[in-house]
C-alpha cells in the first residue's frame, strides 16, 4: 500500500474498487440485514391491525335565494359570495369538538372499545409506555373524553384545492364504523348550519314581536292625533278632500252654471227680438215650443185662408173682407203679445241667473277667506298625517317580516350553508397496512442498511490498515525491525536529520520498474496502447492519489524522486502519470529539475533537447518558448534547458518557488522531476506540497529517513512507492530485446 503523510501522518487514499471488493466479502452480513428487514415488515403487518378509511364530501355554498330573505323586495337577486376564508372556517367547524361530541352521542361511541379504550385490556407494551410516560393513562379520562380523543386522532378534514369542497376522511378498524362516523360528521355539520338559521329566526321573531307591539301603540297614537287636530281645526274630511275645499269647488261649479244660464237666456231674448223686428218669429224654437203660439199659428193660417177665399169673391171694402181682415190682424197681434211674453220670461230667467251668480261669488269670496286660514292648519295636519303614515308603513313592513320568519321557523325549511355531495361508503379493502409496499420497503431498507454499514466498515478498515501506526497485531516492517534491533541505517546523501525519530512503517504499494533506459522507453510506449499494462495501471493509481490530495487537502505541486534506481524510473513514472492526468481532463505540467537526467526525461516524452526552465530564468527565452506540449497527450512539459552547470541549477533552486506559485494559478497539478535523490534534493522538494519517493526494497529504510527530512523542509506529505524489482528482472530479457 501507499502512504500519504500529511504533516507527519500517513493517510490511505481509498480506492472505490477496494471498497466494492470489501463489500462483496460481506455478503453474509448484507443477507442478514436484508432478512432482518423482511422480519421487520412481517412484524409491522402482525402488530398493526388493518384500518379502513372512508371519505364523505360537502360543498360550501349559499343555498339561500332572494325570495327566502325577509327583505326580498330590497335585494338585487344576488346571493352572498363564498370565499376561501369561509371554506377554511368551515373546515375548523367540521373539526370542532362540538361536532365530534354530537357524533359520539349519536353513534354511542363510548360503548365501542375502539374509541373507549377503558373497555380494552391493555397489553404489556401499552402498560410499559404508560409507566414511562410515553402514552396517556386511559384511566385519567372519562369515556366521553376518550371517545373524542380517539375520534380526533383518526379524523382528517381538508379543503380540496381550488374549490369550495371539503373532504372528511375517517379511519377505523371496522369498515362500517369508518363510513358511519364520516357520514355522521357531515350530516351533523349540515344540520348545524340549518340550526344556526333557525336560531337566528327565533331571535328575529322575538325581536319583531316586541317591535310590532310597540309600533301598534305608536301608530294608534299617531292616527288619533291626526283626527283630533282635524276636528279641532275644523278640517272636516270629505270624500277626497276637506269640507271647505269641496265647498269652494262646488261653488265654482254653480257660478259657472249660473253665468252660463244667464248668457244663454240673454242670447235667446236677443234672437227673438231680432226675429220680431224682421216680422218672422217662426224660426225661434222658444216661440214654436209654446202651445198657445201653436194654436194662434193655426188660427192665423185659417184667417189667412178665409181672407184669400173672400178676396176672390168680394172687394176689399166689403164687410166680409173687412171682417176677415180684422180677424187676421187680431190673430197677429195675439201672436206678437205672446212672443213678447216669452221674451219677458227669458229676460227674467237671465236676471235670476245673474243674481244667483253674484250671490255665489260672494259666498265663494267668503269661503276663500276661510280657506286661507285653514291652509295654515292643514300644514300641521299634513305633518301629523306623514308621521302617522310612516309609522303605519313601518308596522306593515315588520308585520310582513314577522310572517316570513314565522313561515321559516321549521328547521327543514332553512337553506343552510352546505350540502352533501358524496356519502361515505364502506371501504372494500384496508388502506393500512399494505402488505406488498411494506414488505418491499422494509426489505429494501434492510438491504440498504447492510450495504451502507458494509461500505462504512470497509472504509474504516482501509483507513485503519493505512494508518501510520503499529498494527494491533504488532507486526512490523523489516526495516522497522532493523531499526529496533539497533542495525545501522545507511546515511542518505541529503541528510540524517530525523533518523532518531520513531519511524512508522507499512507495506508500500508496488510501482512498475525498468532495469534500463531502453526498457523504460518500451514500457512507456506499451502504456500508450495498452491501458491494462503494469505501468498504465500504476500511473493511473498514482494520478488518482494526486487528484485526491488536491481535492481534499488542496495540494497541487508534487515532486518525484527515486532511491536506488539505476534506470530512469522516476522519469517513466512522471511521463505515464502526466498522461493519465491529462486523459482525465486535468491541466497538468511536468517540469524537469534534474541537471543529469533531462536526457531521459526528454526522450521518454518524445521531445528533442531544447530551451527550458534554465533558459527562462537566465532570460534567454520567454515563457511561450520553454513550455511545450506532450506529443501524445494534452499535458504540458517544461524541459531543464540547455545549461548543465551548477550555477544555472542554483539559480533554478533560488527562483523555483516563484515559478511554482505562478504556474499554480494556471495548472491543476504540477509535477517536479528531481531524479535520483541527492544532497540538493530537499531544497528543490521544499517547493512542493507532496513528495513522491520511488524506492527499491533495499532503500526503503532510506525512504523513511528521507520522509522525515522532507517534513523539516516544508513538504506537507509524502507518498512512498516500492519499485517492483522482480518486475525489473522479469523485464530484462524483454527490455534487451526491445
Amino acid at each position: 500500500m501507499s502512504q500519504v503523510k500529511p504533516m507527519g501522518e500517513q493517510i490511505e487514499s481509498v480506492s472505490l474498487g477496494d471498497v466494492l471488493k470489501g463489500i462483496m466479502r460481506r455478503k453474509l452480513f448484507i443477507a442478514v440485514t436484508t432478512l432482518l428487514g423482511v422480519l421487520a415488515g412481517v412484524a409491522v403487518l402482525y402488530v398493526f391491525k388493518p384500518a379502513y378509511q372512508s371519505e364523505a364530501q360537502v360543498i360550501i355554498e349559499n343555498l339561500q335565494t332572494p325570495f327566502e330573505k325577509a327583505n326580498s323586495l330590497q335585494t338585487d337577486g344576488r346571493t352572498d359570495p363564498i370565499d376561501k376564508t369561509v371554506v377554511l372556517s368551515q373546515v375548523s367547524v367540521l373539526s370542532s369538538a362540538d361536532v365530534a361530541s354530537r357524533v359520539v352521542e349519536k353513534l354511542d361511541l363510548t360503548k365501542n372499545p375502539e374509541f373507549n379504550t377503558l373497555l380494552q385490556t391493555p397489553g404489556m407494551g401499552k402498560r410499559i409506555l404508560v409507566a414511562l410516560g410515553f402514552a396517556d393513562d386511559p384511566k385519567l379520562f372519562a369515556p366521553q373524553e376518550l371517545a373524542l380523543k380517539n375520534l380526533d386522532q383518526h379524523l382528517t378534514v381538508y379543503q380540496i384545492p381550488e374549490s369550495n369542497v371539503i373532504g372528511v376522511k375517517f379511519a377505523a378498524g371496522e369498515k362500517q364504523v369508518a363510513a358511519d362516523v364520516a357520514n355522521a360528521i357531515v350530516d351533523i355539520y349540515v344540520t348545524s348550519t340549518r340550526e344556526a338559521g333557525t336560531s337566528d329566526n327565533s331571535r328575529a321573531k322575538e325581536w319583531l314581536s316586541q317591535q310590532i307591539t310597540d309600533l301598534r301603540a305608536t301608530v294608534s297614537a299617531s292616527e288619533g292625533a291626526v283626527e283630533k287636530y282635524r276636528s279641532e281645526a275644523g278640517l272636516l274630511k270629505g270624500e277626497r278632500t276637506t269640507l271647505s275645499t269641496q265647498q269652494v269647488s262646488e261653488l265654482n261649479s254653480q257660478i259657472v252654471v249660473a253665468q252660463t244660464a244667464a248668457g244663454e237666456a240673454q242670447a235667446r231674448v236677443t234672437e227673438i227680438k231680432s226675429m220680431m223686428e224682421s216680422g218672422s218669429i217662426d224660426a225661434s224654437s222658444d216661440v214654436l215650443n209654446s202651445p198657445l203660439i201653436q194654436n194662434l199659428k193655426q188660427a192665423q193660417v185659417a184667417a189667412q185662408r178665409r181672407l184669400s177665399e173672400l178676396s176672390a169673391i168680394y172687394l176689399p171694402n166689403h164687410p166680409k173682407m173687412v171682417g176677415a181682415q180684422a180677424d187676421l190682424t187680431n190673430v197677429n197681434n195675439q201672436l206678437r203679445r205672446e212672443a213678447l211674453k216669452i221674451v219677458d220670461s227669458l229676460q227674467s230667467q237671465a236676471k235670476i241667473a245673474n243674481a244667483r251668480a253674484a250671490s255665489l261669488k260672494g259666498e265663494l269670496d267668503k269661503l276663500k277667506g276661510q280657506e286661507a286660514t285653514n291652509n295654515i292648519s292643514d300644514v300641521k295636519l299634513q305633518e301629523l298625517e306623514r308621521n302617522a303614515d310612516a309609522d303605519r308603513k313601518l308596522l306593515e313592513s315588520l308585520l310582513g317580516r314577522y310572517a316570513d320568519v314565522s313561515s321559516r321557523q321549521d328547521m327543514n325549511l332553512q337553506p343552510g350553508l352546505a350540502r352533501i355531495i358524496q356519502k361515505a361508503l364502506p371501504a372494500p379493502a384496508p388502506y393500512f397496512p399494505k402488505p406488498g409496499p411494506i414488505m418491499l420497503l422494509t426489505t429494501l431498507a434492510g438491504l440498504m442498511m447492510g450495504l451502507g454499514l458494509s461500505f462504512l466498515a470497509e472504509v474504516v478498515a482501509i483507513s485503519t490498515r493505512s494508518a501510520d501506526v503499529v498494527l494491533a497485531t504488532g507486526r512490523k516492517h523489516p526495516a522497522q525491525k532493523a531499526l529496533d534491533a539497533g542495525d545501522e541505517i545507511p546515511t542518505l546523501p541529503m541528510s540524517a536529520v530525523g533518523a532518531e525519530a520513531p519511524l512508522p512503517v507499512l507495506e508500500y504499494d508496488l510501482f512498475p520498474a525498468a532495469p534500463t533506459a531502453a526498457a523504460s522507453l518500451a514500457m512507456v510506449e506499451q502504456a500508450l496502447v495498452d491501458e491494462r499494462s503494469e505501468l498504465a495501471e500504476g500511473a493511473k493509481a498514482l494520478g488518482e492519489r494526486m487528484v485526491d490530495s488536491q481535492t481534499r487537502l488542496g495540494f497541487k505541486t508534487f515532486s518525484v524522486m527515486s532511491l536506488g534506481s539505476n534506470a530512469p524510473n522516476a522519469e517513466m513514472a512522471i511521463v505515464a502519470t502526466a498522461r493519465a492526468l491529462a486523459a482525465a481532463k486535468l491541466k497538468v505540467i511536468a517540469i524537469d529539475l534534474s541537471p543529469s537526467g533531462h536526457g531521459a526525461f526528454n526522450t521518454l516524452f518524445g521531445l528533442p533537447n531544447g530551451q527550458g526552465i534554465v533558459d527562462l530564468l537566465v532570460g534567454s527565452a520567454d515563457f511561450t518558448k520553454v513550455v511545450v506540449r506532450d506529443p501524445q497527450s494534452t499535458a504540458h512539459v517544461m524541459r531543464f534547458g540547455m545549461g548543465t552547470g551548477l550555477e544555472e541549477f542554483h539559480t533554478v533552486q533560488q527562483r523555483l518557488g516563484q515559478i511554482v506559485g505562478a504556474l499554480s494559478s494556471i495548472y491543476s497539478i504540477i509535477i517536479l522531476h528531481l531524479g535520483e535523490a541527492s544532497a540538493a534534493t530537499p531544497v528543490s522538494a521544499g517547493c512542493s506540497d507532496v513528495a513522491v519517493i520511488l524506492a527499491t526494497e533495499a532503500r526503503l529504510k532510506d525512504a523513511i529517513v528521507a520522509g522525515h527530512v522532507l517534513d523539516g523542509k516544508g513538504v506537507k506529505a509524502t507518498i512512498t512507492l516500492r519499485l517492483d524489482t522482480k518486475q525489473e528482472k522479469a523485464d530484462q530479457p524483454r527490455a534487451a530485446t526491445a
